[in-house]
């Protein structure tokens, strides 16, 4: 871990990686689709479903993009479940090292870059004091991107922050003019505490590993509905 770039302060958490549609509540924008093999007939998927092990991940449209509602659980070189319990990767997904995030999402999706989760964390608020005070609940509300807790796995093999934070990997390289920072990567980083829950960005070298989130690789019809904000 290297640096971070804080943009929220908020509430709420979710901490498993099963989560109940019927929770959700909201209109068009970021309803969540049962897991089902069909697609609407605009082309956007309702679900994923990977065809190397078959399992079904609920999808999510967040403005124009679309994501996968769950973190990714891909077995694969370089990707490990939560202290070596196979129970934590049911719960949580798995975590990839940098190199094998790269090459965990099934094909028609892909690793999202930094820009594209500068999308996704303006898409619904838009900047301004909503986007200071919500992000965090928007980016962990169960009718949106439902961001896991799920920790990280370090580069010295322990493990760290079950139900205290997220780390999700980006495919962006750190541009910065920061030389003791080269060669990390974007994550986009969520926190909760007692006192005070937040939301930003982080910078962690490629031999830790993250959770996965994929995004798909076309992009949902705009319809120019406001979205409201909290």
């Amino acid at each position: 871990k290297i640096a971070f770039f804080t943009f929220a302060s908020a509430i709420l958490v979710a901490c498993s990686n099963s989560v109940d549609p019927s929770d959700s509540d909201s209109g068009d924008i970021g309803k969540i689709s049962e897991p089902t093999e069909e697609t609407s007939s605009s082309g956007i998927p309702s679900s994923l479903t990977d065809p190397r092990d078959g399992q079904i991940y609920k999808v999510v449209t967040i403005g124009t993009q679309i994501w996968m509602a769950e973190n990714l659980n891909y077995k694969m070189d370089d990707s490990y479940c939560y202290k070596n319990d196979d129970k934590n990767c049911s719960k949580y997904g798995r975590l990839y090292k940098w190199e094998s995030a790269q090459k965990a999402c099934p094909t028609g999706w892909h690793l999202p870059t930094k820009a594209e989760f500068d999308e996704l964390t303006n898409a619904r608020l838009g900047g301004g004091r909503y986007y200071a005070a919500h992000q965090y609940s928007f980016l962990t509300s169960q009718d949106y991107f439902i961001a896991i807790l799920a920790g990280f796995r370090k580069d010295d093999e322990t493990y760290s922050g079950e139900n205290s934070f997220a780390l999700f990997w980006s495919s962006s390289e750190y541009d910065g003019e920061y030389d003791d920072s080269k060669g990390t990567f974007y994550t986009l980083y969520l926190n909760s505490s007692p006192n005070v829950s937040n939301a930003g960005y982080d910078l962690y070298l490629p031999n830790n590993a993250l959770s996965v989130r994929c995004i798909f690789n076309k992009s949902a019809p705009n319809d120019n509905k406001p979205l409201e904000t909290f």
